[in-house]
């Protein structure tokens, strides 16, 4: 497990704020059966050193440990965007973590009104192919949950996820992660993945045996080489969304 971050920038800031890579371990692969060969075994937030676009490689560091992340055709791209609420399509699949308000009757009391059940204290909001993180012992306690279905708008004001409301304005920031492809994205001199991009990835560590010439047997330390990974799934970072949100949507909040 990798426990801390230098990276620059995004990923910086996050592990400042809230001990990023030390828990984003946790979070849930289950979009990969336990036996799909390509299922992931190894996680991390990385930062981009360089890449190789004919070799289909990325040199990249996560804290002190460099990795050499390795592509196929079966790796899946996707880019973060930050888009507000009211530019979601309609019909759309939201996961949002929050609080379930269920509804009231009026009371038999003056100015005691009936109220609808109400999505209420949202955390986080995104819109795409994602897997919720587990939940945080400080999340559980404040009841929050992750829930998740079609975004409609009943109202020019008001949002309904799954038939009910959300209470989030139209400007409410939502990440969205949008399918990509490599060469989609290393193009121009402001291509989203560059060196010093934040990278989320999935996959799995290759693993080399480093035998100790003097004794014949596998050295216990492991060796300065870069951990080669053959990655599944890359997930290029966004900037100016909330660092505490994205750090809930990673599954990396405290």
């Amino acid at each position: 497990m990798i426990r801390d971050t230098d990276a620059k920038g995004l990923a910086m800031k996050f592990s400042l704020a809230c001990g990023l890579a030390g828990s984003l371990l946790s979070t849930s692969v289950s979009a990969h059966s336990a036996d799909d060969e390509f299922a992931p075994d190894f996680q991390a937030l990385v930062t981009c050193r360089s890449v190789d676009v004919e070799e289909k490689r990325i040199e990249g560091r996560s804290g002190r440990q460099k990795l050499e992340l390795i592509a196929s055709e079966r790796t899946e791209w996707f880019q973060h965007e930050v888009i507000p609420l009211s530019e979601i399509p309609i019909g759309s699949v939201l996961h949002v973590l929050s609080r379930r308000q269920k509804a009231t009757a009026s009371g038999t009391d003056a100015g005691s009104p009936s109220t609808e059940e109400m999505l209420i204290m949202v955390r986080a909001i995104v819109v795409g192919e994602f897997t919720p993180p587990r939940l945080t012992t400080e999340q559980k306690n404040q009841t929050l949950k992750w829930e998740h279905g079609p975004l409609k708008r009943p109202q020019a004001a008001q949002f309904t996820v799954g038939g009910t409301i959300l209470q989030a304005g139209v400007t409410r920031k939502v990440l969205r992660l949008v399918p990509t492809k490599l060469s989609n994205v290393v193009k121009g001199k402001q291509a989203p993945l560059r060196k010093g991009a934040a990278l989320r990835i999935e996959g799995q560590k290759v693993a080399h045996e480093v035998v100790d010439p003097e004794k014949g047997e596998p050295k216990k330390k492991a060796s300065l080489k870069p951990l080669e990974v053959e990655v599944s799934r890359v997930e290029i970072l966004a900037k100016g969304f909330p660092k505490e949100e994205y750090a809930i949507i990673l599954g990396t909040a405290k």
